[in-house]
């Protein structure tokens, strides 16, 4: 079960007006180790490329042994050009440098491997990690990642007036998760960052005055997240879950956020139920 106890979760972007979701692959009988298979199963179903057995065996091992929460979710996405989707696998906690695989080793020595995305489409694989940075130095280490020096200054300026304060401010209060991709035998360096939106400064009403904004400077701002959330008043907004932050189109940059789906039904549902005062942000509104 995800984050609020719904076996779904909505994810909006500032980019465009996608729908996104990731979801349970079965049901709270089925133990945790067997969601791989369960996930790939549901892929061949769906008439989705299947990822290899021999990488489907790898996953079993990684897993092997240790206690999972969660085990294997499926993300997708559906928009104009059709539906694709996303395999995410459980690295469990517990496991030590000896028993991470080599090719699932940070960038950044200290980091932990919270899960691997996988894309059987394009053979396209995400690594996701979590640090506790000590000073800024780390960060900068992390941000080299990043080609070009323009684009590392534009993650990190973006990063911070997200959350609202000084990278070392910020550095004292959060954990950084960040992802890595690979596409085949090549390294992507399109890093993403990822921090809990309790570190933004506001709060989900600072958060979503955030999110409007971009989608309408990136011309997406007639979308599911204006829709459903702009009109919940400040007060019931829900926990918008991992804030991420990651390359766009071009050199832009993309804004993203997780809500759970049982706690957006019941904000929506309450909205519906009383006489309806809009809370999407005057300006944006103006706008």
């Amino acid at each position: 079960m995800m984050a609020g106890g719904s076996p779904i979760e909505f994810v909006f972007s500032t980019k465009d007006a996608a729908l996104r979701y990731t979801v349970e692959v079965a049901g709270p009988e089925l133990s945790e180790h067997a969601r791989v298979d369960a996930a790939c199963d549901l892929l061949g179903r769906l008439g989705h490329t299947v990822p290899a057995s021999e990488l489907v065996r790898e996953w079993r091992s990684l897993q092997a042994g240790f206690s999972l929460k969660w085990g294997a979710w499926l993300g997708v996405r559906y928009g104009p050009t059709g539906e694709s989707v996303k395999i995410y696998v459980e690295a469990p906690r517990g496991m030590t440098s000896s028993t991470v695989p080599e090719a699932a080793r940070p960038p950044l020595p200290g980091s932990r491997l919270h899960m691997i995305g996988y894309e059987p489409a394009l053979g396209r694989k995400e690594l996701y990690f979590s640090r506790v940075l000590t000073d800024r130095r780390e960060l900068e280490t992390l941000l080299q990642l990043v080609e070009g020096s323009a684009q590392r200054q534009a993650l990190l300026a973006a990063f911070t007036d997200i959350c609202g304060m000084p990278v070392d401010s910020l550095l004292r209060w959060i954990t950084l998760g960040y992802s890595i991709a690979s596409q085949g035998e090549i390294e992507s360096l399109a890093l993403a960052l990822f921090v809990r939106t309790k570190a933004v400064v506001g709060g989900a009403p600072a958060l979503r005055r955030k999110l409007l904004q971009w989608q309408f400077q990136s011309g997406s701002w007639m979308g599911p997240y204006r829709d459903l959330v702009g009109p919940i008043p400040d007060q019931d907004l829900p926990d918008h879950g991992i804030l991420t932050l990651g390359p766009g189109t071009g050199s832009d940059l993309d804004l993203r956020v997780g809500i759970g789906a049982v706690t957006l039904a019941a904000r929506v549902a309450n909205i519906l139920a009383k006489p309806m005062a809009c809370s999407v942000p005057v300006l944006a509104q103006r706008n």
